[in-house]
């Protein structure tokens, strides 16, 4: 018994050994097959274990500048600072220094940070006194702090802060053709990676990606291409030093060159704010462009946005200049004009009877409702006559007139490549609405479409296309890409362009011109006025009162041979507290951007650009005192009285005549009352204090009517009736 018991346990070794042999041999054999192939089910163990030992991350390339014309940034790469703070102390070293917002520095902390940030202490501290919360942040300027403002608020020695490091966009000049260049805003990278990507999601990229204008137009250039390096860790995910090996190089983003010269552009920005803020119009638009390249120097609306903080910009999104189509009114003219000469049916000396015009069952006026009877077809130009140019219409024809509406791209884009530039519209259909086109009625375009064509006459008849876009340079400045202006349309000939130029001369330079008070001493200058009605959207008619006008110019400088054309429009002043016609609004703007302009250009002398301080004319003979203002440049004072002798003038010694302004030099002797028609509210109340009258007025614009006719004497103690109207169509 003993020996069968023995023998039995021998063969449960002698098995078991056996068992072990085997079991060794195939976890030896699968262990080599692992050590040999590197890989389990397969699934690539190496792979893995580097995965587990190694981290991804991206290097973000630098984000590509946009300069001007001269290579000066306007928006670049910068560096902001993400604030929050900590309010648990979990996440404390034992022993260490605290890293939490201690409860006794609470109320000095949020006393500093309503300081740096510009919000309320008490919403701050609420922040801080948050007890369901481990960490906190203040808004979305706490979000982009500036080093400055950083090391503002680190060099107080405050616990608990974080200061996340995050690539940010500088715009040095703050408000610049904001709605042109645009903003960027943040994509958060890690959000977007795919599942399986190994970077690490901890290093929470954030990069930037433009959401308006140029910044957005051209994203893929400026943004470059990211790099990625890879780096050892520890079994605590924590670097280990001198592993970081680079996988991918960064390429930074191409610079953009734009067309603007920054000079001019920031003197625009000045202008516009304070007309702005002065008759807070409901838009403006103002651009000047070099007609000969077809570039934009200077672009500018109202309103308009901080390019650093974007405050203002929920005032208006949209880019008015390509974006907003409008009836251009008068200024429309100017390409009428153009292809009536062009056509052979203008000549500057044919007469025709102003007033009114029958289309049909339809009655046209002329802005002052009577005309000035029996005038020339250049006297019509200078006065704006929307008769003239029914006459003109209907001479060509309007198939024809509508063949040169497309000609020079009237309702066609402008390619600038922004997703929503407009077209307008010009439906084409009715009899009046035809005709009416001439002078800028029942067609809409937008500011854009206008400045292509006017730059086309500017430059004798030939297209060239309107652009703000230069080249495209690398990261060390090679030129990659250069933006070509070769012709693209030739609606006139040069003959027609360079007649066109000539009589509109007569607008500014006219007894009865309608642009008189844009005159810039100096220089020649061929100038359309325009004050285009505006639809009601609720009746879908023209309003019929209140200051319900687009007021603008075009200016073409020199005349004969223009190297600026500049373009301002003005919409519906919501305030005019000295009394300034839609006019004088309009010139604030246009006369220092195209001053401005001819000055650095080198087209306008220092000496002959401004009228200057007023002499005493005093004393003087009469025949001596004007001769000394011819002298001076000065042509608009105007002599009233029969004498020999100067008695009065106005301005007084000493002070300058706005150019465009009417002054007076006052002789003894009878006077006799002037012919007011045309004059604006400024000029009447200037004489009337100068001679001694009293007025009262009824309106808002130019003179239309006066109670006492031209030609009486003028009796002191006269009260002078006068009527003030807009012009519908100037």
């Amino acid at each position: 018994m003993i020996k069968k018991q023995k023998k039995r346990q021998q063969l449960l070794i002698f098995g078991m050994g056996v068992a072990a042999i085997i079991t060794f041999v195939v976890l030896g054999l699968r262990f080599s097959y692992i050590m040999v192939t590197g890989s389990v089910k397969g699934i690539d163990l190496r792979a893995r274990a580097a995965e587990l030992s190694t981290r991804s991350s991206i290097v973000a390339a630098s984000r590509g500048s946009i300069v001007d014309r001269d290579g000066e940034p306007v928006a670049l790469d910068a560096t902001s600072y993400a604030l929050s703070a900590v309010l648990t102390d979990e996440w404390s070293v034992p022993g260490g220094k605290p890293n939490y917002v201690q409860e006794d520095q609470k109320a000095d902390l949020a006393n500093l940070l309503s300081l740096v940030l510009d919000q309320d202490k008490e919403d701050i501290l609420k922040q801080l006194n948050k007890k369901d919360q481990k960490e906190v942040q203040f808004g979305s300027k706490s979000q982009s702090l500036t080093i400055q403002e950083k090391e503002r608020i680190e060099k107080e020695g405050f616990t608990g802060l974080v200061f996340k490091e995050q690539p940010a966009r500088l715009y040095p000049n703050s408000i610049y053709a904001s709605h042109l260049i645009g903003y960027t805003q943040r994509e958060d990278k890690s959000a977007t990676d795919d599942a399986t990507d190994t970077t690490d999601a901890s290093d929470d990229q954030s990069l930037l990606t433009g959401a308006m204008g140029v910044e957005t137009l051209f994203n893929d250039q400026l943004s470059g291409t990211n790099g990625q390096y890879t780096v050892e860790v520890d079994g605590n995910g924590l670097e280990i030093p001198q592993t970081r090996r680079m996988v991918t190089q960064p390429h930074d983003g191409q610079t953009i060159q734009l067309t603007l010269d920054s000079s001019l552009q920031q003197s625009l920005e000045a202008v516009m704010s304070e007309v702005y803020e002065k008759y807070a119009p409901k838009t403006m638009q103002a651009v000047l462009a070099d007609p000969e390249t077809g570039e934009i120097l200077a672009v500018s609306q109202r309103p308009t946005f901080n390019l650093n903080t974007l405050s203002g910009i929920d005032d208006s999104w949209q880019n008015l200049f390509y974006e907003n189509a409008y009836e251009p009114g008068s200024t429309m003219k100017v390409l009428a004009l153009a292809a009536a000469i062009n056509e052979g049916v203008f000549d500057p000396t044919a007469t025709y009877e102003s007033g009114t015009v029958k289309i049909y069952d339809d009655t046209i006026h002329d802005y002052n409702k009577v005309g000035w009877g029996t005038i020339s077809y250049l006297d019509g130009v200078a006065r704006s006559s929307n008769v003239l140019f029914v006459k003109l219409i209907t001479a060509m024809g309007e198939e024809k007139w509508h063949d040169y509406l497309n000609a020079f791209h009237i309702n066609q884009k402008t390619n600038s490549g922004f997703s929503n530039e407009a077209t307008g519209s010009n439906p084409f259909d009715s009899q009046l609405q035809k005709v009416s086109t001439g002078f800028g009625q029942g067609i809409s375009t937008t500011a854009a479409q206008m400045m292509q064509a006017f730059i086309t006459i500017a430059n004798d008849g030939e297209m060239r296309p309107l652009h703000f876009y230069n080249a495209t340079l690398s990261a060390n400045g090679k030129e990659l890409k250069k933006e070509t202006n070769d012709v693209i349309a030739n609606p006139i000939t040069s003959d027609s362009a360079k007649k066109t130029l000539e009589y509109l001369k007569e607008v500014v330079y006219n007894e009865q011109g309608t642009g008189q008070i844009y005159e810039i001493p100096g220089v020649q200058l061929a100038a359309k006025t325009g004050t285009a009605e505006m639809v009601d959207p609720e009746t879908g008619q023209y309003y019929k009162e209140g200051d319900s006008y687009i007021y603008s110019v075009v200016g073409f400088a020199p005349a004969d041979d223009p190297k600026y054309v500049a373009y301002v429009t003005v919409e519906q002043p919501q305030k005019n507290p000295d009394g300034q016609s839609g006019s004088e609004i309009v010139a604030q703007v246009f006369k220092p951007l195209l001053t401005r302009a001819l000055k650095s250009g080198g087209y306008l002398d220092e000496e002959t650009q401004t009228s200057g301080t007023l002499p005493n004319l005093v004393g003087q003979d009469l025949k001596t005192a004007e001769k000394t203002l011819k002298d001076l440049g000065i042509t608009q004072m105007k002599a009233i009285g029969s004498g020999s002798t100067v008695t009065a003038q106005y301005p007084s010694a000493g002070a300058s005549l706005f150019p465009g302004n009417r002054g007076f030099i006052l002789t003894e002797g009878d006077a006799s009352v002037p012919d007011m028609t045309g004059w604006s509210k400024q000029d009447v109340t200037h004489l009337a204090d100068l001679i001694g009258v009293t007025i009262t007025s009824h309106g808002q614009g130019f003179v239309t009517e006066q109670n006492i006719p031209a030609g009486r004497p003028i009796t002191q103690g006269d009260v002078w009736n006068i009527t003030f109207e807009l012009k519908e169509e100037d």
